[in-house]
């Protein structure tokens, strides 16, 4: 939504009703000045802040104020859109680190649940399926903890196991399988990938909207934008 306001304190009775992205100020304004604004917008979640004057002097106070841009009078169109290309960059950015900060919460949350020391249910409690896998393996079954698997792969009508350095063939779909785990624990990040969340180390944006996971291991694993909001949603 837009809209415009005379003054400071219309100013902000616009930036409380509206919730804007971006608020355009002026230098002066009746009765005030966008510094003014600037210091009363709220502390949570307040709107980015590009200052459009004639006044150039105030450019470095404007900085400290740590406003996005500064776009003097008058406006021409190629600049404008250079303001408006740092406004989307920098809500990109914001959002970026937004889902970031949830999904490394949600990785601490399955670290509590994993460790029995920290106070989490062990590992072989596991809710649903099974805390093991039985997988066949030479002419025996290898049993394999669900807590120890570093990340599951698509493979056919076969689903990979990673641990570590080694891995193991399993007969189920990988969608099958991820109706079987618990999903406060193991994520779908790519159509052909699960991650365990405990074993996550890093998560890296890649700057086309999807990210790169590091896991523990030393392997990483691509996450997708279409599994990237199902995972922070």
């Amino acid at each position: 939504m837009v809209g415009e306001a005379a003054d400071p304190d219309q100013a902000l009775e616009g930036v409380a009703e509206l919730r804007p992205d971006v608020v355009f100020l002026d230098v002066k304004m009746p009765r005030g000045g966008g510094f003014e604004v600037v210091e009363r917008l709220p502390e949570e979640d307040p709107p980015l802040v590009v200052f459009v004057t004639a006044y150039d002097r105030y450019a470095l106070e404007a900085f400290e104020a740590r406003a996005l841009d500064y776009v003097l009078k008058p406006v021409s169109s190629a600049r404008l859109e250079v303001a408006l290309e740092r406004v989307r960059e920098r809500r990109a950015a914001d959002r970026d680190a937004e889902q970031h900060r949830r999904l490394l919460e949600r990785i601490r949350t399955a670290r509590a649940w994993l460790d029995p020391g920290g106070g989490g249910r062990p590992a072989d409690a596991l809710p649903g399926p099974p805390g093991r896998l039985a997988v066949k393996r030479g002419g025996g079954y290898a049993m394999l903890d669900l807590a120890n698997l570093d990340w599951l792969e698509a493979a056919g009508n076969y689903v990979r196991l990673h641990l570590g350095e080694s891995s193991y063939l399993y007969r189920i779909s990988l969608t099958e399988l991820e109706e079987r785990l618990p999903d406060d624990r193991f994520v779908r990040v790519h159509r052909s990938a699960i991650v365990n969340l405990d074993r996550i180390e890093r998560i890296e944006p890649t700057g086309s909207g999807d990210f790169e996971i590091r896991l523990r291991s030393g392997h990483s694993v691509k996450m997708s934008r279409t599994y990237r909001d199902r995972l922070l949603g």
